[in-house]
């Protein structure tokens, strides 16, 4: 089977690329002029190995020439790595070689965003580049000053603001060696670890299913950090459960889309995007994943008082003993893969690189693998995840990359600070108005496009409005990542809800609005969060306590109102004083708390009174029958 690999070009591509990755964080990385574009290089060749461009599928002599072309400028930089470094910008001409080179660099990059992403990110490419050379044609504050092609070549190619940037510098110097070690955690049978422990310890609760897939897939998420591809690995799984439980296919699926996107919420590793955003702030990264804590988890508790209630109105129970696994079982298989985890965690505390920690974490579980014989990985094990995290990194670099392009035009036409300055004129200078425009421009931006280019474009466009009202870099940013994620679940390009619905074989339509509902919470928190950063601890301990508990409060009452039901099922003023309820507890601002809190509690107390004289009625009309 490793022969079988080694004569794949793609498997063979991807196997190199990792071994060249483990060899720098062994012994150093190279020069930025080196590395990014070696890194590029090999995701460039193994999309367009993967995606042919013939409509049958069949790889070409177009693919491997495309895939040859990359690999030689990649070389190029290699060889010529001590004339760029030493080259002073903007002084030393542009050689005629790197035009031809840097052309083609970028047009690669585009065709491989348009066969691995679609038009969605592509689209943006290819009109930031038209508006890069003919922007000084516009009149009025939306254009620019002429600029040349080697002005253009030295930004974009010869320096690291474009296509070179700081994306697709976090996607090598970062990223990858978390997609190594989330590939060598799941070839040794870690993922199905974390499936059969959330079975194991929520499968019995009514609705179990349903609430084996939150806990599991945010276990899940927070590793891979990609919200489709959890999707599939653990709603293959989740899914035939809460189906076979009773739960409606557009309900199973919704709910295992939901939790999956929220993976990327969820520290301690989150997704992609969450290095980037540590990177673009200049904040270290477990400031940020101390940060997203309190919010992921206000996240997932709405969720799951969601799934609960509705498993209680439909009177859904849970698994029987004897469907569940054994808990000793799953601890003596597979318990030592969590100390990679542990390992994993220490080091970043401990102050190493996350580089390093995340290597060794890798390492680590290769090493533990072995105390077992179901978990042991060997040469053709160890072969796969050095195969797998290749191939899983390239939905990282390619989107990093395309989005380092825009961000690079961005920068050079200086339509970035124009766009913050329309937004902000629009909205009157007013936080509330303008948030609701960033939350639109990231909601399109994010349609179809992976997180980590949503958040990098709408970051670069959007964060500086943000900034300029008064927000802290933190929370603007916070509330930016929040909504390039929740892009996947928000119709109608729900990508995430349409890769579940594939799997539950269910209503592609019915699948999308009804993980929106689900993950309505998430449109809310980072309102609250930016109104009263003390949820991401910015601020008193006492205020961070304060808010968490009337959020957590708040989105209770959000799922009753979304789904109607408590004891009995909700009138409809019923469903909407539980809702304006949520809104004044999730409101930070006192009054609104204690206004919100005095509502719910009558509210309730009523509704318990009617659910009581119904049961009343019930019993006495027993005997009767």
């Amino acid at each position: 089977m490793s022969m079988k690999r080694f004569l794949n070009p793609v498997a063979l591509l991807a196997i190199v690329w990792s071994v060249i990755q483990l060899y720098w964080a062994f012994f150093g990385m190279l020069h930025v002029f080196t590395s990014r574009p070696l890194h590029l290089s090999f995701a460039l060749g193994i999309v367009f190995l993967t995606k042919p461009f013939r409509k049958e599928g069949r790889v070409g002599p177009v693919d491997y020439v495309l895939t040859v072309i990359a690999m030689v400028i990649a070389l190029l930089y290699l060889w010529e790595w001590n004339f760029l470094n030493e080259r002073i910008r903007d002084v030393d001409e542009v050689p005629t070689r790197y035009i031809y080179l840097g052309l083609a660099y970028i047009l690669l990059t585009v065709e491989a965003s348009r066969r691995y992403l679609g038009w969605g990110v592509t689209s943006v490419a290819v009109v930031a580049l038209a508006y890069n050379f003919l922007g000084h044609l516009i009149p009025g504050a939306l254009g620019h000053r002429f600029i040349l092609l080697t002005e253009f070549i030295e930004f974009q190619i010869l320096g690291v603001e474009g296509l070179l940037g700081v994306p697709l510098g976090v996607s090598v110097e970062v990223v990858f060696y978390f997609v190594l070690f989330s590939a060598a955690l799941e070839v040794s049978g870690g993922g199905r670890m974390f499936i059969d422990l959330a079975i194991r310890l929520t499968g019995s609760f009514r609705g179990g299913p349903a609430k084996a897939a939150i806990v599991s897939s945010s276990l899940m998420g927070t590793i891979s950090g990609s919200a489709t591809a959890n999707v599939v690995g653990t709603g293959i799984f989740t899914i035939p459960l809460m189906k076979r439980l009773g739960f409606a296919p557009h309900y199973a699926g919704a709910v295992e889309a939901v939790a999956s996107t929220g993976g990327q919420l969820m520290p301690p590793i989150m997704g992609a995007g969450a290095f980037i955003l540590a990177d673009m702030t200049g904040t270290p990264y477990l400031r940020v994943a101390g940060a997203a804590a309190i919010p992921a988890i206000i996240y997932y508790v709405s969720l799951f008082c969601m799934v609960d209630l509705e498993a209680k109105k439909l009177n859904l129970k849970g698994l029987s003993k004897e469907e569940m696994p054994e808990l000793r079982s799953i601890l003596l298989e597979r318990g030592l893969l969590l100390f990679p985890i542990i390992l994993l965690l220490g080091y970043m505390i401990a102050g190493f690189t996350l580089m390093w920690s995340a290597t060794s974490a890798a390492i680590g579980v290769v090493v533990l693998s072995w105390v077992r014989r179901g978990t042991r990985m060997g040469f053709e094990k160890i072969i796969e995840a050095l195969e797998k995290a290749g191939r899983m990194t390239v939905p990282v670099a390619v989107p990093c990359a395309i989005a380092g392009v825009v961000v690079g035009v961005v920068d050079d036409t200086g339509i970035g600070l124009k766009f913050s300055g329309l937004i902000v004129n629009i909205s009157g200078g007013m936080i509330l108005p303008a948030l609701g425009l960033t939350l639109i421009g990231c909601v399109i931006m994010g349609m179809g496009m992976p997180t980590a280019a949503a958040y990098i474009m709408a970051g670069t466009l959007l964060g500086p409005a943000l900034f300029k009202l008064g927000l802290p870099v933190l929370a603007a940013h916070m509330f930016i990542y929040y909504f390039a994620i929740l892009s996947m679940l928000t119709p109608p390009v729900a990508l995430s809800a349409y890769v579940a619905s594939g799997v539950a074989e269910s209503d592609l339509t019915a699948t999308g609005w009804k993980a929106f509902q689900l993950s309505l919470a998430g449109f809310l928190i980072p309102f609250a969060f930016v109104y009263n950063p003390s949820m991401l601890f910015i601020g008193p301990l006492g205020e961070t306590l304060w808010v968490t508990i009337t959020c957590i409060i708040g989105v209770a009452a959000l799922a009753a109102a979304i789904t109607g039901h408590v004891s009995l099922p909700l009138a409809g003023w019923e469903r909407g004083i539980f809702f304006i309820c949520c809104l004044g507890l999730i409101v930070p601002e006192k009054l609104t708390d204690v206004i919100g809190s005095v509502l719910l509690v009558i509210v309730f107390w009523r509704h318990l009174a009617r659910a009581k004289k119904s049961a009343l009625a019930v019993d006495s009309a027993g005997p009767m029958a």
